[in-house]
């Protein structure tokens, strides 16, 4: 399994004295009285690794952090970080003083699932890890690992230390468990969750127990409304008698059926003469109105001579 271990936390400024803390090969475990920067050494530790947050007011007139790593094979890197800036400044270096020299390449500090060139996948890369998957959930689903995940279980603050939570876990929800436990595996192993298809997380089998559990109670109910103490002959005489009874109703409705066709039938046949006679009698009514019409010349034509003598 490749290596990458801390060597110091450096504070720098061109005004202030360096504040150093050493890190030990194997284990390092500040401790101290309250309120003496434990808890703000690791922060700065996390801060460094990606983290978006950090309270500067102890630190207040350093403009550098430098945080020492040594990768596989003890080869010496410097990760430099101007405070609240999200620009990670890589040397390839052990530098424990205040840098004026250009950084051999920058990195983003902050990792999200379109970064292309974040301290997450540089120094995963550099452990070789930069492919492998954790469980993302109780049901198969998987996800990139991420150098969050790896901070979270190398750098112990006191208040985890004293939480009634484990201080391996994120959150105390199923899905924390689950990358929390494939995370250690990891660390232990060094084997990876390969991807697979999720199945069903815990609500989706609830909600599948219910939906069983619905169907059971219907066919208990369909089994007791079922129940009969006839035997099979007298169920066959049933069937049979109920078999005649339909063919009756068939028959009906088949000759309702049919006097329902020739009713239509003989209205459409009703429907057509009258319309035609209709169309006769508007004829009749228009050579009625035509003899009138004569009838009135008649009587018009005997007094126009009389009167043109």
């Amino acid at each position: 399994m490749a290596d990458l271990r801390l060597t110091h936390l450096t504070y720098a400024s061109a005004t202030k004295p360096l504040a150093t803390v050493d890190f030990d090969p194997s284990l390092t475990v500040v401790y101290g009285a309250s309120d003496t920067g434990k808890s703000f050494v690791a922060e700065s530790i996390e801060y460094m690794l990606g983290g978006s947050k950090l309270d500067l007011s102890e630190a207040e007139g350093y403009s550098q952090i430098l945080l020492g790593l040594e990768l596989d094979g003890g080869i010496p890197l410097t990760l430099l970080r101007v405070p609240e800036s999200n620009t990670i400044h890589v040397h390839r270096a052990d530098l424990r003083e205040l840098v004026t020299r250009p950084s051999d390449f920058d990195v983003t500090a902050t990792h999200t699932a379109r970064s292309k060139n974040s301290l997450s996948q540089f120094l995963l890369g550099s452990l070789g890890w930069n492919d492998l998957r954790i469980r993302a959930n109780d049901a198969g689903g998987t996800r990139e690992l991420r150098l969050s995940d790896l901070v979270h279980l190398s750098v112990v603050p006191e208040n985890r230390m004293v939480d009634k939570r484990s201080p391996v876990l994120h959150s105390s929800s199923a899905s924390g468990k689950a990358a929390a436990a494939s995370v250690m595996r990891l660390l232990l192993t060094g084997e990876g969750n390969a991807e697979a298809t999720p199945g069903m997380n815990a609500g989706q089998r609830r909600v599948n127990k219910g939906q069983v559990s619905l169907l059971d109670r219907i066919i208990l109910d369909l089994q007791t409304k079922l129940r009969t103490s006839e035997n099979i002959q007298e169920l066959r005489d049933r069937h049979r008698r109920l078999q005649v009874t339909i063919d009756g109703y068939s028959r009906a409705v088949e000759t309702i059926s049919q006097q329902h066709l020739n009713s239509v039938a003989e209205r459409m046949s009703i429907t057509e003469e009258l319309a035609e006679i209709e169309g006769r009698l508007t004829e009749v009514g228009d050579l009625m109105s035509r003899f009138a019409l004569l009838e009135k010349l008649s009587a018009y034509l005997p007094m126009c001579r009389g009167a043109y003598g």
